[in-house]
């Protein structure tokens, strides 16, 4: 819930050099849950990373593609 937060306050502000921020600490966000996974399977707390890995790698493409997106805007 906290990615949808930054998202909203990012969008809420009007700039498009904060919103970039607030998209590039959900990508922060996303890269530390993404290790979090790794350790939790490594401690066998979880059985497969294959599924979510896939999810974090679709969202992480699409966060890069909004970025670059923007950038490219005037």
């Amino acid at each position: 819930m906290k990615w949808v937060r930054n998202v909203d306050k990012g969008a809420a502000r009007g700039s498009k050099k904060e919103f970039i921020y607030f998209l590039t600490i959900i990508c922060g966000s996303l890269s530390e849950l993404e290790t979090q996974l790794i350790i939790a399977k490594e401690l066998n707390y979880i059985d497969s990373l294959d599924e979510i890995m896939k999810k974090i790698d679709k969202i992480f493409g699409l966060l890069g593609g909004l970025i670059k997106s923007l950038h490219k805007r005037k």
